[in-house]
């Protein structure tokens, strides 16, 4: 009786035991719930937006001093000084005087027209042309002349001739001096007709009498052959005295 009365004090305490630990368990288990199973889910941090990146503003550039104003252009001359442009034409009218000579050809002419009283002979020279300026000191162009002698020494010359001309003066319109070389054609009729080969030269003072005319006057020479051979060559001396309009 004993052993069981300590069995069942023993049993009892260890039923009370027992009981108070699970009301302990319980008490801590409604105090301190169970962690959950689930793994919590990360945290998404924000996503980064890349610094926007700002052109850099261009350096201005240096500002360079205005460059100074042009000098003023000189107007240009106006009257006898301004010069000749090219393009310019010339024409002119020419009177030839023949002092010496031999041949058929040596006819002493007075300049323009000349009448022998005595003889009633006459001789008739003019010399005429044009020529184009390609620069205000050099001239091209083209003289036709024509020559008359009447009376006992009936006659007709005919030549025509380019001519090259270099002047001085011509591009400020002042006293200057020139000179021209030109071969020609020439046609003589003397009852019967002959064709002549023509060179002349001619240099002299070019002198200006206004802004549009001028006056040349100098010697000349005049080598002459004819075409067929049959005669003898000639020379002419003279000295030939012109006018010039230039135009515009």
């Amino acid at each position: 009786m004993a052993v069981c009365g300590i069995r069942a004090t023993a049993c009892r305490r260890g039923a009370w035991a027992g009981a108070l630990a699970l009301i302990w368990a319980g008490h801590a288990a409604a105090e301190d719930p169970a962690p959950s199973t689930s793994e919590p889910s990360p945290v998404t941090a924000p996503a980064e937006t890349a610094p926007t990146e700002t052109a850099p503003e261009p350096a201005p550039e240096p500002t360079l001093p205005a460059p100074p104003p042009a000098a003023p252009t000189p107007p240009a001359p106006k009257g006898p000084t301004a010069p000749r442009p090219p393009g310019t034409l010339e024409l002119r009218i020419q009177t030839v005087s023949n002092v010496a000579g031999a041949g058929s050809l040596a006819l002493t002419t007075a300049p323009g027209f000349a009448y022998d009283l005595d003889s009633g002979n006459y001789v008739l020279n003019i010399v005429a042309g044009v020529g184009y300026f390609l620069n205000p000191y050099f001239a091209l162009g083209l003289d036709a002349s024509y020559t008359r002698a009447g009376g006992d020494a009936d006659a007709t010359l005919v030549t025509v001739a380019p001519f090259a001309k270099l002047v001085t003066g011509q591009e400020r319109f002042r006293p200057g001096f020139f000179t021209e070389l030109s071969p020609a054609w020439a046609l003589l009729d003397e009852g019967n007709t002959r064709h002549f080969l023509q060179l002349s030269g001619w240099l002299g003072a070019h002198v200006p009498l206004s802004r549009h005319i001028a006056m040349a006057f100098g010697p000349s020479t005049l080598f002459i052959t004819p075409f067929d051979g049959r005669g003898q060559n000639v020379v002419l001396v003279g000295v030939r005295i012109g006018l010039s309009a230039y135009l515009p």
